[in-house]
């Protein structure tokens, strides 16, 4: 990718930004920012539900072994 690439992300915001100030839309601002960052948003997501799914196995095995004692 060159230096001066536009991304998909980069254009759909640009088009968002130019409705909302021209007041074709009304969104909140946190909608039409959110093809800059929803990527670190699922990347977050998908973290937590690695984490979570890790912590029910350790819980499982740990109760595991209390109850087969």
């Amino acid at each position: 990718m060159s230096k001066h690439t536009i991304t998909m992300e980069m254009t759909v915001t640009i088009v968002l930004v130019v409705l909302k100030l021209t007041d074709i839309v009304s969104w909140s601002w946190w909608w039409i920012t959110l093809p800059l960052w929803w990527d670190i948003v699922l990347v977050g997501l998908l973290v937590l539900l690695v984490v979570l799914a890790m912590g029910f196995v350790v819980f499982y095995q740990l109760l595991m072994k209390l109850l087969v004692k």
